[in-house]
C-alpha cells in the first residue's frame, strides 16, 4: 500500500504544503507528489493600475453578440479600440476593463445566471502563457502552484492564496482588490471559471470538494452550484474553495516538460517586463489627471508634466490602442460615478470638482459617456 505524503505547513515567509521527501514537482511520482505553494512573488501594481490581456473583454463581447446585443457602444464608452480585440498580445488598462465590466452588466441585466454564463467561457487556453504553463504541468497540484505564483498574469481581479486543509488544500479568495459594486459578480464569475479550468486539467468529472462565498447579493450565484457540482455555502464570512487530495494528485494529460519550461519562461518574462506596471503612457496620464482633479488638464499640459512632446505622447497612447481624449474621459467618468454613488453633492458641486464650467456641461458630458443623465445613476443607487 502506498502511503500518502505527509502534508504540513512549511517554514519561511509563505505557507507551504509539501511531502516529507521535500522533492520538487518534476521529481515526485504521481502518488507522492509534493504540494508546494510559495508566497506570491508577482510584482504587479494594484488591479486598477494593472494592464489586462484583452481576451477577457473579447469573451464578454462574444457573449453579448450571442444574445443579440452589440458590444460596440460599451467598447466606445470604455475607451477600448475594437481593433484590439483581434490582437492576441494587446493589453488594456484595468480602469478600462472596469468601465467595460459595468456597462456589460448593465446591458446584459436580463440574462439569467450571468456570472456563470461568463465564467464558464474562461478556459486555461484563454490565459496565454499562464494557461500554457498550467496545462503542461505534471499534476493538478503543480498547475495550481504556477497559477498562484503568476496570478497577476490572469484575468482575475481577486487575490488568492492556498493553505493546508487536512489532506487537501483550501484556496482563499480575496475580493478586496475588486470594486465594491462588482465584487459579488466577480467572485461568482471567477469561481465558475475556476471550475471550468479544473476540468481542463483533470477531465470533465473533476470538481472541487466544496466552496463558500461571502456575498452581499446571493442572487449573483444563480446557477453556480450546478456548474460547480459540489456543496456551495453562501452565508459565510469569507470566500474559499476546497480542492481534495485525489484531485491534487491527478496527472495532467497534456503534461510536457519542454512545453512547461517554455510556458514558465514566458510567464517570468511577462511578470518582469513591466507590462503590468504603472509606467505605461495611459497609466501615467491617468495618474496625472487624478492628481490634478478639479482641473481639466489639456494634452499639452499633461505632455509638459511628463517631460515629453504632445506628438510623442500621442504616439505612445496610440501604440496602447487609446488616445488622450479617451483616457481623460475615462478618468472623469470614473470620478463622476464615484461622486454620484458615494456623496450627496449637487450636480453643480460635482461639475466644479471635475473641472467643468457648470452643471449643464457636466450633464451633457455624462450623457455622452454613458447614454443616460447623471440623475439616473443617482436614482438607481438610492433605490
Amino acid at each position: 500500500m502506498v502511503r500518502r505524503p505527509r502534508i504540513r505547513v512549511g517554514e519561511g515567509s509563505g505557507k507551504q504544503l509539501h511531502c516529507s521527501k521535500r522533492r520538487c514537482f518534476r521529481e515526485c511520482p504521481p502518488r507522492t507528489a509534493c504540494f508546494s505553494f510559495p508566497a506570491i512573488t508577482f510584482p504587479g501594481a494594484p488591479p486598477a493600475m494593472r494592464y489586462f490581456n484583452v481576451e477577457s473583454v473579447r469573451l464578454m463581447c462574444e457573449l453579448m453578440r450571442s444574445h443579440g446585443i452589440a458590444p460596440q457602444p460599451a467598447l466606445d464608452a470604455a475607451g477600448i479600440a475594437p481593433a484590439l480585440l483581434d490582437d492576441p498580445s494587446a493589453r488594456i488598462a484595468g480602469s478600462a476593463e472596469l468601465a467595460f465590466l459595468r456597462l456589460f452588466r448593465r446591458q446584459m441585466g436580463g440574462v439569467g445566471a450571468l456570472a456563470v454564463e461568463v465564467g464558464r467561457r474562461y478556459r486555461l487556453a484563454t490565459l496565454g502563457p499562464l494557461g500554457l504553463a498550467a496545462l503542461s504541468a505534471p499534476t493538478v497540484a503543480a498547475s495550481l502552484q504556477v497559477i498562484v505564483r503568476y496570478q497577476g498574469l490572469s484575468f482575475s481581479w481577486l487575490g488568492f492564496t492556498v493553505e493546508p486543509d487536512g489532506d487537501a488544500c483550501l484556496i482563499r479568495l480575496d475580493a478586496q482588490p475588486a470594486p465594491l459594486d462588482l465584487r459579488d459578480f466577480l467572485l461568482c464569475r471567477d469561481l465558475a471559471a475556476a471550475a471550468s479550468m479544473l476540468r481542463d486539467l483533470a477531465g470533465e468529472d473533476a470538481c472541487f470538494a466544496g466552496a463558500a462565498l461571502s456575498l452581499d447579493d446571493p442572487g449573483q450565484a444563480e446557477g453556480l452550484q450546478a456548474h460547480l457540482r459540489c456543496a456551495l455555502a453562501l452565508d459565510t464570512d469569507a470566500s474559499s474553495v476546497r480542492l481534495g487530495h485525489a484531485e491534487l494528485l491527478r496527472a495532467n494529460p497534456h503534461h510536457s516538460l519542454s512545453t512547461h519550461a517554455l510556458g514558465l519562461s514566458a510567464c517570468e518574462a511577462l511578470a518582469h517586463s513591466g507590462a503590468d506596471a504603472a509606467g505605461a503612457a495611459s497609466a501615467q496620464v491617468e495618474a496625472l489627471l487624478a492628481r490634478h482633479a478639479g482641473r481639466l488638464l489639456g494634452h499639452d499640459e499633461v505632455a509638459s508634466l511628463l517631460a515629453t512632446s504632445e506628438r510623442s505622447l500621442r504616439r505612445r497612447l496610440e501604440r496602447e490602442g487609446t488616445s488622450f481624449r479617451l483616457v481623460r474621459e475615462r478618468v472623469l467618468r470614473a470620478r463622476a460615478e464615484q461622486l454620484l454613488r458615494a456623496t450627496p453633492l449637487s450636480m453643480a458641486d460635482i461639475a466644479e470638482q471635475l473641472g467643468f464650467s457648470d452643471a449643464s456641461s457636466f450633464c451633457q458630458a455624462f450623457r455622452r459617456w454613458t447614454g443616460q443623465p447623471p440623475s439616473a445613476l443617482r436614482l438607481r443607487v438610492s433605490t
